[in-house]
């Protein structure tokens, strides 16, 4: 299937000055279109979504503090999990169907692994970006 490729407003052209908790060379990375964008397609290279009550995102839902002033904040809305990187965009996760507390991203070469504490509660998350670098954060919200 033919992938479309844009620059996207999430991730790409920032600078260091605007959000200094991110890698500068973060910012070439390219993003496929949403698959239910009027332009964009279904990859084969994604799992499916799985479609999950709200309830089961209780335990991500929050704000994670990136450093150095980069937050990451998750939410639920319109059987959407949107995850907001310090205000520059939004972007839809989908979970991973092997894997407890790992979700992706169908428009960003990324993956999101949340961390639970010995009694259980999610305290912590790692983005891992393709090719461009890690980030961890802890749960502030």
């Amino acid at each position: 299937m033919k992938a479309i490729l844009f620059s996207a407003m999430i991730f790409a052209n920032l600078s260091p000055a605007l959000l200094p908790g991110i890698p500068s060379n973060w910012n070439h990375l390219r993003f496929r279109a949403h698959p239910n964008s009027e332009t964009g397609t279904e990859s084969e290279n994604f799992p499916p979504p799985i479609h999950e009550a709200a309830a089961a995102y209780d335990d991500y839902l929050g704000v994670y503090d990136l450093g150095n002033g980069t937050t990451f904040t998750l939410t639920y809305k319109d059987q959407q999990l949107l995850g907001n990187l310090s205000g520059v965009g939004t972007i839809e996760l989908f979970p991973e169907k092997e894997k407890k507390d790992a979700f992706y991203a169908k428009t960003a070469p990324a993956k999101f692994t949340f961390e639970r504490d010995k009694n259980g509660k999610v305290n912590s998350l790692t983005i891992v970006i393709e090719r461009k670098g890690t980030m961890n954060g802890n749960k502030i919200q």
